[in-house]
């Protein structure tokens, strides 16, 4: 009976099984190492978004959108309150900042976002090979 349903439903139980599971794997490990890539260059991302916000090449309403997503996660008035639905409400609070900060770099003039992360990018390759703390 087993075989018979295996047989109609197009499910082979050998090599089927093993590539979806090693595709599911390989989903898995990306995911994982794109997190941690992120979760590394955390500082870099808040290098960058503090010398675009002293900048004077940037105009005001984009740096009023970080002001105001900043202002919002750290004041104690929130959509879902934390206190409530503590994992909700601090995800609501990321997601908030994370669009803000899209909004944000959306809004830049092209070329000071590229001049700050070229900077960025040359201080972090140097403090990766010992020259700068």
């Amino acid at each position: 009976m087993r075989n018979n349903i295996c047989r109609m439903s197009g499910f082979r139980p050998g090599a089927d099984t093993h590539q979806g599971a090693m595709r599911y794997n390989a989903g898995m490990v990306k995911a994982l190492g794109t997190v941690l890539r992120f979760i590394l260059n955390i500082p870099n991302f808040v290098m960058l978004y503090v010398r675009m916000m002293l900048d004077r090449e940037i105009p005001l309403p984009p740096r009023l959108v970080l002001i105001g997503a900043a202002l919002y996660v750290v004041s104690p008035i929130d959509l879902i309150p934390g206190a409530l639905l503590p994992v909700i409400g601090w995800l609501e609070d990321m997601l908030i900042f994370y669009v803000a900060m899209k909004i944000f770099v959306a809004m830049c003039p092209p070329q000071a976002l590229e001049r700050h992360v070229a900077t960025v990018d040359y201080l972090d390759r140097l403090r990766k090979r010992g020259g700068l703390l």
